[in-house]
């Protein structure tokens, strides 16, 4: 929030104790169990037809899973957590997914539809999941998943193909639970910490802002046809709004110094201290500021859980979840806005459920949370708006020219607003890991119009080549014809110049060795003339700077109508300080800035402040 913070903003409009009151019994809503939250379930049809083509599916769909997350992502996070643990079997069994229903609504961008799935998955006793560490094994059994899945349609066009691309991700974190057998008392990673470990992987992967894309417009070879869908606006959409929070209490569990709250919205979580480390008695020191940046207004969640912070643990400490609720994102504003018209303070209550007997059977409480939320616009401001502060969104789509030897390594990229930055503000940030491969980019693109002309014409470039080792004369005309729908004439004749400067030197985009990103980075910013933008390419997990990028501001695009610049490369100057710093010559970020603003609070009066 601008200027004071939530609760400054609160104390200063409602006394020192703006908690008075706020408290007592009363009804809420917002949780899982909420009449709300009901009706939006009860609004998911059944779809049988959806459910045989998933069943059909599930053998292929398994395979992958079981290849990309479990043996893949969660095996590396598993080594890395603890040396030699390991994956001795990983299956999920013949069981598919369940489809409990799925509803269809129109899309917030024009051209636009998204069908949202209730998907859960209980795998039989088919299931075949082992955690090992040298002769010891320990069995996952009981498990269940839950959430909604997502599919989000792009680019609605008249023409072929009539859907541009797909989007495919989870609104919120879905829920997952399992249990250990065998000798699982020996292993030194219980199932609470393998199962934050494995949501961490999927947030990271399929969970907003994260998503998976299919480019339809690439598949069916309409690179040159009007409306060709730009491949960051498939994988990188604009955000919906931000949202501001304060946590002011918790009722109807006892008061412990080592309890917490965790908020999340999509895949970004933060959490309150603990009375302990504010030297609070009392839940009054998670009275600080929260910013989420929101996705998808249509279905996204505020999602609770209440800890109990692990004070005893050596190798790996494992916080006890005590509590969890959520409240959809709809339904927080709306408390928010019914508050404040009443002339309180702009409060909302989230019911928790318990979720160990410990608290007794099914306990429960509410956590109460102040906060705003605010749209996002790239439009110039309105002349005379006041104080305006933005959101930075850095759409990172690759890197290329790398060295033969970053082959297979890991790698990330990290975005840092320099300059003066308010306190707890989203300002450092980074992408989850990806790896790097022998023309990833141009294999998993085909073609794209969008990107620096050494990666958007690989593969039509290595066909023109092709056709002159055969010997002969060609016309920009003639190779039209002969690679029909991937090329015109106009810009054929362009891409043979490109080749005939190459001579002899050049290695094809197979051989090149490039990460592919599809992210995007969000980062606040107070005065985008005063601040500016560090960029990090980092080699993981050692943490070393193979390459960095720099603006001293962000004026330049603030200027612009709307605010934001093209896809473009930039090169990435090595870091000689650094044990990472490589001597690439030629290595190119491609990236994107948009500058969104949001308005500023309200006079305290149209909040339904008292003066």
């Amino acid at each position: 929030m601008d200027g004071p913070s939530v609760f400054g903003w609160l104390t200063s409009q409602f006394g020192t104790d703006p908690l008075a009151g706020a408290l007592a019994p009363q009804g809420v809503g917002g949780s899982q169990g909420s009449p709300a939250a009901r009706q939006r379930l009860e609004r998911f049809e059944h779809t049988p037809w959806f459910q045989g083509i998933l069943d059909t599916l599930w053998p292929a769909i398994r395979g992958a899973v079981e290849h990309e997350l479990l043996e893949g992502s969660v095996a590396l996070k598993l080594a890395s957590a603890v040396p030699g643990l390991r994956f001795s079997t990983a299956s999920l069994g013949n069981e598919p997914p369940q489809l409990h229903g799925a509803r269809t609504v129109p899309g917030e961008q024009t051209g636009s539809m998204c069908t949202i799935f209730d998907l859960g998955f209980h795998a039989g006793s088919t299931i075949n999941i082992c955690i090992a560490l040298g002769p010891v094994r320990a069995s996952i059994r009981e498990l269940t998943f839950r959430g909604r899945l997502c599919l989000y349609c792009v680019g609605i066009k008249p023409r072929k193909p009539v859907i541009s691309g797909l989007r495919f991700f989870f609104t919120n974190q879905p829920t997952l639970s399992f249990q250990f057998g065998g000798l699982a008392a020996a292993l030194p990673m219980n199932a609470e910490k393998l199962r934050m470990l494995v949501l961490k992987v999927i947030s990271d992967k399929f969970v907003l802002p994260h998503v998976r894309s299919l480019h339809l417009d690439v598949i069916s070879g309409a690179f040159a046809e009007a409306g060709f869908l730009p491949y960051h606006k498939l994988h990188s959409p604009a955000p919906h709004g931000l949202l501001r929070l304060c946590v002011m209490g918790l009722d109807g569990f006892p008061f412990a110094a080592t309890h917490y709250v965790n908020l999340r919205v999509g895949s970004y979580q933060q959490a309150t201290d603990t009375p302990a480390a504010t030297g609070k008695q009392g839940y009054s020191g998670w009275q600080r500021d929260f910013g989420f940046v929101v996705d998808l207004l249509l279905d996204q969640d505020l999602q609770l859980e209440l800890y109990d912070k692990d004070k005893e643990g050596l190798l790996l400490t494992t916080d006890r979840m005590l509590a969890h609720g959520s409240v959809s994102i709809n339904e927080l504003i709306n408390q928010f806005r019914a508050s404040a018209k009443s002339g309180s303070m702009p409060l909302a209550r989230v019911e928790v459920r318990g979720t160990s007997s410990n608290q007794g059977p099914r306990a429960g409480g509410v956590v109460t949370v102040a906060g705003s939320y605010q749209p996002l616009s790239s439009a110039q401001p309105a002349q005379g708006a006041g104080q305006v502060t933005y959101l930075l969104q850095v759409i990172v789509d690759c890197v290329s020219g790398m060295n033969e030897e970053r082959e297979k390594k890991h790698f990330s990229v990290r975005a840092q607003v320099s300059g003066a930055t308010r306190p707890h503000s989203i300002c450092d940030v980074s992408t989850p890991v990806r790896v790097a491969g022998r023309g990833v980019v141009a294999n998993s693109r085909f073609l794209s119009a969008q990107v620096a002309n050494d990666v958007l014409w690989g593969e039509v470039k290595k066909r023109i080549r092709l056709l002159y080792s055969k010997g002969g004369k060609w016309t920009p005309e003639e190779v039209s014809y002969v690679l029909p729908g991937l090329v015109a004439p106009d810009v054929a004749a362009r891409l043979m110049k490109d080749i005939e400067k190459e001579g002899t030197g050049h290695v094809d985009a197979d051989g090149a060795i490039e990460i592919l990103f599809e992210q995007q980075l969000r980062l606040e910013v107070d005065d985008p003339f005063t601040q500016g933008l560090h960029i990090e390419l980092l080699q993981e997990p050692e943490g070393y700077t193979v390459g960095v990028l720099e603006w001293t501001n962000l004026g330049w695009v603030a200027g612009l109508s709307p605010m934001e610049d093209d896809m473009q490369a930039y090169h990435l100057q090595a870091d000689a300080a650094s044990p990472g710093g490589g001597t690439e010559t030629d290595c190119k970020i491609y990236l994107k800035r948009v500058l969104m603003h949001r308005r500023p609070d309200p006079p305290a009066h149209e909040r339904g402040g008292r003066r």
